[in-house]
């Protein structure tokens, strides 16, 4: 009367968490690919003056990945930082209520393992979100973007 068991097998449920995560992991990603579209836009005259003087396509995606994966990887390493300063000041006094009367404690301790991932997942996001915007900005003909022309 609940319903079919293949809906609540291992497979499904862990198949269903993973749809969910990619698509909490994707909306930053389009996020920050909507900045660096921003980005490029704003900083359209230079990049046309470089291309007009004789910047590859390949030196300017170059350039535009390394901006964007420095930028990630800051905002990663900052955040990491915070999350330990707030944890190590915070985390002593922080509890868990049992019942009425008891509170047991929370421990917390930095972990490696977890810090590279973070740091790999920033990487990650700093290449995909960087790989499309620098591609269209390859692409761009600086003559039409300085007439007043879009990219």
């Amino acid at each position: 009367g609940y319903g079919d068991p293949e809906d609540y097998s291992v497979g499904t449920s862990l198949l269903k968490y993973l749809m969910f995560a990619l698509a909490f992991i994707l909306l930053p990603a389009v996020n920050l690919m909507a900045l660096n579209f921003a980005r490029i836009h704003e900083r359209g005259e230079e990049i046309a003056v470089r291309k007009s003087f004789g910047a590859s396509g390949k030196v300017l995606r170059r350039q535009f990945l390394f901006e964007n994966i420095l930028m990630t990887l800051t905002g990663g390493v900052l955040g990491m930082l915070f999350a330990y300063l707030v944890v190590s000041l915070l985390g002593s006094s922080l509890t868990i209520r049992i019942d009425f009367l008891n509170n047991v404690p929370i421990s917390f301790s930095f972990n490696y393992a977890v810090f590279a991932a973070a740091l790999i997942s920033c990487l990650l996001f700093g290449l995909l979100s960087g790989y499309l915007p620098a591609v269209r900005l390859s692409r761009m003909k600086p003559a039409v973007y300085l007439k007043g022309g879009e990219l």
